[in-house]
């Protein structure tokens, strides 16, 4: 009987007490119950407060973990490292999108669409904000109502104009980079961006006359959105497309000087 009570009053402070110990790179040291070690972060209970709130590290934060087993984790700046895997801690992620798009422009002209392109995400080491790449192509059907001089075959004729409707489609080719703010990552996150960059504009399936002509300059995108599982993404845009010059190899037929074009986009990507 003695024996028993001599055994727990060993081993019964030494389960009661085991721990991790968490290092971190300013020599600050966590008593804590590592409950899970993911690819960005560790989360983690206090050792003195067991039934408390999780706690969450980022690993750049972390120098090792030393566990109640004895064995442990070391990581750097980018590489947890173990006798299993390496993972890079941030690494850039690669989309592919599709979506619908409405679109009006400066006359009232409402459209519809579609677009599609891919974004590249570049987080940064603390991971809350990342760098972004994007390159967009969206189309809309087009309408555009128009005059042109009434041709006189015999006189006496008086200037006048016809009134006429043509439509088509309006191609627009966006590339761009911007910056996203962004939650940690886990099962589900949510970001918002702005993206700058250029725009081209272009038209196919005019008449002839007005068929031949083109648009460029700056294009400015707001978005929010969420991945889920790190695998799907869904976001809404608003574009605003300004300072678009249009050409026409027809002197006597132009638009504007200059146009304006705003667009709402619903997107749906698959992350790689």
């Amino acid at each position: 009987m003695k024996k028993i009570v001599l055994a727990l009053f060993i081993f019964f402070p030494a389960f009661l007490f085991a721990q991790d110990v968490i290092y971190l790179k300013n020599g600050t040291e966590i008593k804590a119950h590592v409950k899970e070690v993911g690819v960005y972060d560790i989360r983690y209970k206090r050792a003195d407060n067991a039934d408390g709130p999780m706690m969450v590290l980022m690993k750049t934060e972390v120098n090792k973990i030393k566990y109640e087993n004895g064995s442990t984790d070391v990581f750097n700046a980018a590489v947890k490292t173990t006798g299993e895997q390496e993972v890079t801690d941030y690494k850039f992620s690669f989309m592919p999108f599709l979506g619908v798009s409405t679109t009006t422009d400066n006359y009232d002209r409402a459209m519809a669409g579609g677009t599609a392109g891919v974004e590249a995400v570049f987080p940064t080491a603390n991971l809350r904000w990342a760098i972004m790449l994007r390159l967009a192509y969206t189309i809309h059907n087009f309408n555009l109502n128009y005059s042109v001089p009434v041709v006189c075959d015999s006189p006496p004729c008086y200037p006048g104009y016809e009134n006429k409707t043509t439509s088509g489609l309006q191609h627009i080719i966006s590339p761009g980079i911007g910056i996203r703010f962004q939650s940690l990552p886990a099962p589900a996150r949510f970001y918002v961006h702005a993206v700058f960059g250029m725009q081209t504009m272009g038209y196919s399936g005019l008449d002839p006359i007005i068929s031949k002509r083109w648009m460029s300059g700056l294009e400015s995108s707001i978005g929010i959105g969420g991945e889920f599982n790190k695998k799907f993404n869904v976001g809404m845009r608003i574009n605003n497309g300004s300072n678009h010059r249009v050409s026409s190899i027809y002197g006597n037929y132009y638009e504007s000087d200059y146009s304006n074009n705003n667009s709402v986009q619903m997107i749906f990507g698959m992350l790689f």
